[in-house]
């Protein structure tokens, strides 16, 4: 199983939440590719892909993915009009977790021949940033 970065509310690495986290705390960010588009997957999707698999349903080299890609832009676009703040971006501020991260998607193709259907990725995406948004503004 080829998984892309997985995010969830039970996320340890906080890799996104960084990014939601500094725009929410008005806190310097250095992001150097904006534009990147990323591909993602929710941990709840991970996992149902997994059952879905260890049941019988596939085989062999499967990628999975949320259908869709994200650019860092939409997502700190989307925080800004959420928090009603607006991102801190400078040189000097803390280095994005995604920086030199190249655009890069997953062909699902295989995990759908199984019959695996994935979410849309701004189906849970930005539910996902409400909920940070909700917890870091109390």
């Amino acid at each position: 199983m080829r998984f892309p970065y997985i995010f969830g509310a039970d996320d340890y690495t906080k890799r996104l939440y960084f990014y939601v986290e500094h725009i929410v705390q008005k806190r310097a960010m250095n992001i150097d590719n904006m534009q990147a588009r990323l591909s993602f997957i929710n941990s709840r999707e991970a996992g149902g892909l997994l059952a879905h698999i260890a049941i019988g349903s596939g085989a062999g080299y499967i990628n999975a993915s949320s259908n869709g890609t994200i650019s860092l832009e939409e997502i700190i676009s989307y925080t800004e009009k959420r928090a009603g703040v607006k991102a801190v971006i400078e040189d000097g501020g803390d280095a994005g977790t995604f920086n030199v991260v190249p655009s890069f998607s997953l062909d699902t193709s295989i995990a759908a021949e199984t019959g695996y259907k994935f979410m849309n990725i701004d189906g849970w995406v930005y539910p996902l940033i409400d909920h940070w948004v909700d917890i870091i503004s109390r």
